[in-house]
């Protein structure tokens, strides 16, 4: 199912660009980092710090917008196991397409499908075993702001998503195990502050949080978990 999400994201943006290509499109580039919490029900802790690049494209019309973004995080933390802590190193790559409209100057509200690929890889004195979280999702959001204009302006916004399709994996070198975990949800918070030093560009940064609240998988194999994320983006746009 790997692979499956992969080519419909790319189909979609290669799609989605190829419609946009010929308009004039906002590119916001930037770094992004993320504290990532995730605690199973049966009592498994996993925390890891995750840092990397984002990359942003909105073309707006008419009041309208699309919005086509990815991001690829990677990093390390430990998991909180009964008398071991075994280090992992984890990637993400998130991608998503967003259409939205501007009520006004200062509202506007939005909705599209976001696909998360989340791969954790645990050294212990067992062995390896490698974990790969994927999602499809769909995200309903409002946000609230002023125009940066040509010096400072904010934008706060609030999210709520449905997953209606996943998979886990878990692989420890002797065979590897799937199931369908396909539904739970995702709050989504955040907010930034932009400044225009000049015409043609600004700079962004700011804070958010997101909780996922995924239920077990269809065949009880694998537990429902949560996983918070507290994340900063700082980046460029032009």
């Amino acid at each position: 199912m790997d692979n499956h999400f992969r080519l419909i994201v790319a189909a979609l943006g290669c799609l989605i660009w190829a419609s946009m290509a010929s308009a004039a499109v906002t590119t916001n580039i930037g770094y992004g980092y993320q504290n990532l919490t995730l605690s199973t029900d049966d009592g498994t802790d996993f925390t890891a710090s995750l840092q990397g690049v984002q990359l942003q494209f909105i073309e707006r019309r008419d009041g309208l917008f699309g919005e086509l973004s990815g991001s690829f995080l990677m990093g390390d933390g430990d998991v909180d196991v009964p008398g071991e802590n075994p280090r992992f190193d984890a990637r993400v790559w998130e991608a998503q397409y967003l259409i939205g409209s501007q009520f006004n100057e200062f509202l506007g509200a939005y909705f599209g499908v976001a696909y998360r690929d989340q791969q954790e890889k645990l050294e212990s004195s067992a062995g390896d075993v490698d974990i790969t979280h994927t999602y499809l999702h769909t995200p309903l959001g409002v946000f609230a702001g002023s125009p940066a204009g040509t010096g400072l302006g904010w934008r706060v916004y609030a999210e709520y998503g449905v997953v209606w399709s996943g998979e886990v994996s878990v692989d420890d070198g002797t065979g590897e195990v799937k199931a369908n975990q396909d539904s739970g949800n995702l709050l989504n918070l955040g907010g930034e502050i932009q400044f225009s030093p000049g015409e043609g560009w600004r700079v962004a940064a700011g804070p958010y949080y997101r909780l996922w609240d995924i239920n077990e998988s269809d065949d009880g194999l694998f537990p429902a978990y949560e996983q918070s994320i507290l994340g900063l983006n700082l980046s460029v746009v032009f």
